[in-house]
């Protein structure tokens, strides 16, 4: 197993809605989750001019939850960096759904 890998992840984009802040039960930890836009321009193939919208799901822990609980607004344009997390839940229709969301180890607001 190769043991030099990384899961890195950097954005700037903005603040999509107000940030939720909710405390885990079992350890009482906050957590605050939140979206980010980013924005990607392309050429169709008549040459017309598109940008689209990515949505991120970010989430940021402890001292850092009360940071963007207190700082990030919707339209909060945000230099962020973390790691991709996945996880899978299954619907009450017994479909299975994966989830990718980014949690945050450091975040500036521009």
């Amino acid at each position: 197993m190769n043991s030099s890998t990384v899961n890195r992840v950097t954005l700037v984009g903005y603040c999509g809605e107000t940030p939720e802040m909710i405390y885990i039960k079992s350890t009482g930890n906050p957590v605050c989750n939140f979206r980010v836009a980013t924005h990607k321009n392309y050429k169709n193939k008549e040459g017309v001019n598109f940008e689209e919208t990515i949505w991120h799901k970010v989430s940021a822990w402890n001292n850092l939850a009360e940071y963007v609980a207190e700082n990030v607004k919707k339209g909060s344009k945000l230099y962020i960096e973390g790691e991709l997390s996945t996880s899978s839940y299954t619907t009450p229709q017994g479909v299975r759904k994966d989830s990718v969301s980014i949690q945050i180890s450091e975040l500036k607001v521009l």
